[in-house]
């Protein structure tokens, strides 16, 4: 089973961790440029999160199958 992450983030209102749906093999995900434009509609608060160096990992064990989004791939 391949050992994955999931790239997070915090609702600044309610302060309840989110999942952006994003998953990656590594934590080189999180030094890219491409997060300094996410964005996400929040579950709990109904409000637009835009996220960026902020955002962090949660392991996350893939399923065989799952696609992983690799930086220079």
């Amino acid at each position: 089973m391949a050992v994955a992450y999931k790239i997070m983030i915090r609702c600044p209102r309610t302060g309840k961790v989110l999942e952006t749906g994003i998953k990656t093999s590594g934590r080189e995900a999180l030094n890219s440029n491409l997060w300094q434009d996410g964005k996400m509609s929040c579950c709990y608060c109904s409000q637009v999160h835009y996220f960026g160096r902020d955002a962090f990992l949660e392991m996350d064990h893939a399923r065989d199958g799952d696609i992983l989004w690799r930086p220079n791939a």
